[in-house]
């Protein structure tokens, strides 16, 4: 059985949660109970909660956690509000992967340690759609090809991407069989080797914001590849880096 209910008051808009105090009359076969006074938690969110479709399920846990993560932002815009849940991050962390990224949702308790790219991207998508954040949410990577370093390329997650096809040296240079083996590679400040960065392409109002995981937001996918150090030339054999490609940092 359901019951209608009409509030007093003007009910909170945005994201959050609010008490609800019900005072209760029961009247049975022994007796009447009056005057009995209940709270109970509500949930209010921007629309109708939802996830995507490869990690489905809107539980309490997680629209809790959702509302804490996205109210905390200050603001009703969705751009603010994507980035305000990536900021929880200022780099990411390419040794941690979760293939659920919910699991990132205890992050905080083990001091922000972090998660790669695409696992933060995850995240933030889970978040935004369990408080229906308006807008459209897109998981897409960014990524370079070795004519043209300075463009980035993009696309749904994941591929094609750096390794998928692979660029070789032999390929874009002067055929040199000791460089045989040899495979462009993105490097971020870490040293790391990326296929790509992954990034939530967030669209609403007529305009687009690239925000990538771990380093914020972005214009353009020109602007998202200067996350990285370099483009560079790697061993495939021994996976160590051998030589520059391109070289982002000026363009910072």
């Amino acid at each position: 059985m359901s019951i209608a209910l009409t509030s007093r008051r003007r009910l909170p808009s945005g994201i959050g949660s609010t008490l609800l105090d019900l005072q209760w009359q029961f009247q049975g076969t022994s007796g009447t109970v009056e005057n009995t006074v209940t709270s109970h938690p509500i949930l209010y969110t921007l629309d109708t909660p939802s996830t995507p479709a490869r990690r489905p399920g809107v539980t309490l846990a997680r629209l809790r956690h959702a509302i804490e993560a996205a109210g905390g932002a200050g603001s009703l815009d969705p751009q603010e509000i994507v980035k305000h849940i990536m900021g929880q991050w200022g780099n990411f962390n390419l040794s941690v992967v979760y293939d659920n990224a919910w699991d990132l949702a205890d992050d905080a308790s083990r001091g922000f340690v972090g998660a790669d790219c695409q696992t933060i991207v995850r995240y933030t998508q889970n978040v935004t759609k369990m408080v229906g954040v308006p807008g459209t949410s897109e998981f897409v990577v960014v990524w370079a090809k070795v004519p043209t370093p300075r463009t980035g390329e993009v696309n749904a997650a994941y591929t094609p991407n750096m390794s998928d096809p692979k660029q070789w040296y032999n390929d874009h240079r002067r055929a040199n069989p000791a460089r045989a083996r040899w495979r462009a590679t993105l490097v971020d400040g870490d040293g790391g080797q990326n296929r790509y960065e992954a990034c939530l392409k967030y669209t609403h109002a007529g305009t687009t914001v690239y925000h990538a995981g771990g380093v914020g937001a972005k214009s353009s996918p020109d602007d998202v590849i200067t996350v990285f150090s370099s483009m560079s030339w790697r061993d495939e054999d021994t996976g160590t880096l051998t030589k520059v490609i391109h070289n982002y940092r000026s363009r910072r």
